[in-house]
């Protein structure tokens, strides 16, 4: 049936339900009739299905944003708050200042220029301290080899909370970098204690550069000179 027919046929089903029309051609027509309203049907379940598929859609995104708008906002509350508490709770058992640490019963690690309280092992300090018999460590209060500072002076203490810049030498930066390593390798050995500090990333990244940059300054850095080993066969 062409759709000029067709659209004839649907037409005069409608326009007058009370005209006389032939049995053949009324059989024909409700068929035809049956046939549209089955394309409407079928053409509007297509719809609200699609409809239904889009709000469904929607819903989902508007929960997912909600969702990760309430987490995190949820985050900053928690590490805001967090961070207020900590300022508010926390405590040194070493106080704020050299001499209060010393009453505390506190000692400093050179090495890690830092106040320890009691049960805290120093690790490898003692050893860094001692690293140059011949020349101890030697502190100045400004960049130019202003005056010196020994660590063993009586006035150390009134020098650390003075809040004056204090700087190092070289050789004592590097060295410090090597026994901080060793210091990690002791932690891993014994298993102990340790201050945060010692097992910071950033600071083992920051001597591992300071170190190399060094080591490649040395004239027999491209010597052949080592024995490469064989290789072993690990588990962990």
């Amino acid at each position: 049936m062409s759709s000029h027919k067709a659209a004839a046929a649907y037409h005069k089903v409608f326009a007058d339900d009370f005209q006389s029309i032939e049995d053949g051609a009324e059989d024909g027509n409700d068929n035809h009739h049956l046939e549209v309203h089955g394309e409407a049907n079928r053409s509007y379940d297509w719809r609200f299905s699609a409809i239904r598929r889009l709000l469904s859609a929607l819903l989902l995104g508007f929960a997912l944003i909600c969702g990760f708008g309430l987490g995190y906002g949820l985050q900053n509350s928690c590490s805001h708050l967090t961070e207020e508490n900590a300022k508010q709770t926390y405590s040194s058992p070493c106080g704020n200042s050299s001499s209060e640490a010393q009453s505390l019963g506190c000692t400093f690690d050179q090495l890690m220029w830092a106040w320890y309280p009691p049960q805290c092992p120093h690790y490898a300090n003692d050893e860094f301290v001692k690293a140059e018999p011949e020349a101890p460590w030697r502190y100045y209060d400004n960049l130019y080899h202003g005056k010196g500072i020994l660590a063993e002076n009586d006035d150390w203490i009134q020098v650390l909370d003075s809040g004056v810049q204090l700087w190092g030498e070289r050789r004592e930066h590097l060295t410090h970098c090597v026994y901080m390593f060793l210091s990690a390798g002791q932690i891993i050995w014994a298993g102990g204690k340790f201050v945060p500090k010692l097992v910071s990333v950033e600071h083992f990244e920051h001597c591992v550069k300071i170190l190399l940059d060094a080591l490649r300054k040395d004239s027999a850095w491209f010597d052949i000179e080592t024995s490469v080993p064989r290789p072993s066969f690990e588990s962990c």
